[in-house]
């Protein structure tokens, strides 16, 4: 999860100074929307909630190919401090996760503005737009690690829950229209890229109350999933 952004950020900066180099002309367009925007929107809406969905998984995987996890419960260790410190764990990654792509979008910013002064960033102000970005990306990447939390201790095998993401991030491509999508977990990448296009520092919107909510809920359900699975184990 961590390596995603600067990869992600990496090929867009060589990729846009690339496309650069023969340009005289000023950007008469809004170059936070237009330029970085534009690149990083399918890599964080497409491939993102797959990486997540990867990540959460091998939380599970070495347990579940060794039965570590018959093992692990005979430890004097208190099975909720051992889910605990999987969702601490997970919690902390995301909030990495977003403030690295925080980072890198000001880093970015300046390097083309002062690789290519035709990028006149400074001109406009999107210094708190950038900011409620990375507040809702976080709350985007927690809400889908934890459905994806709850999939992986359902599942022993790494097919199912990256189809289940794979299926969620088309359902809210082909769906971003219809009302039931705000619903969705993986729409929220979708939302979180059209709020930053368009400039909006709502951080109370309907998409964002409901992720707040499948935070906690799905955690729940993954911490009864993962009680159950260690009786049966033991």
């Amino acid at each position: 999860m961590l390596l995603f952004p600067i990869a992600v950020f990496s090929f867009v900066d060589v990729y846009i100074m690339y496309d650069s180099t023969n340009l005289t002309e000023v950007c008469t367009v809004n170059p936070w929307i237009f330029i970085l925007q534009r690149y990083i929107w399918a890599f964080y809406t497409l491939l993102y909630p797959i990486v997540i969905s990867i990540f959460c998984f091998s939380l599970f995987d070495i347990e579940y190919k060794n039965d570590y996890l018959k093992k692990l419960f005979t430890l004097p260790v208190n099975t909720s401090n051992i889910f605990g410190a999987k969702v601490l764990y997970i919690i902390m990654m995301s909030f990495m996760s977003a403030m690295i792509s925080y980072l890198l979008l000001l880093l970015s910013a300046f390097i083309l503005e002062n690789v290519y002064s035709i990028y006149p960033f400074n001109r406009y102000d999107y210094s708190f737009a950038n900011f409620i970005f990375f507040i809702r990306l976080f709350i985007a990447t927690l809400s889908i690690a934890s459905l994806q939390l709850l999939v992986s201790t359902s599942f022993k095998t790494f097919v199912i829950p990256i189809c289940i993401a794979g299926v969620g991030v088309v359902l809210s491509l082909i769906s971003q229209r219809a009302e039931f999508v705000v619903f969705i977990p993986y729409f929220s990448l979708f939302d979180l890229m059209n709020k930053y296009q368009s400039g909006s520092t709502d951080l109370l919107g309907k998409v964002e109350i409901i992720n707040v909510t499948y935070i906690f809920v799905f955690i729940t359900f993954a911490y009864l999933k993962f009680i159950s699975l260690c009786k049966k184990r033991i």
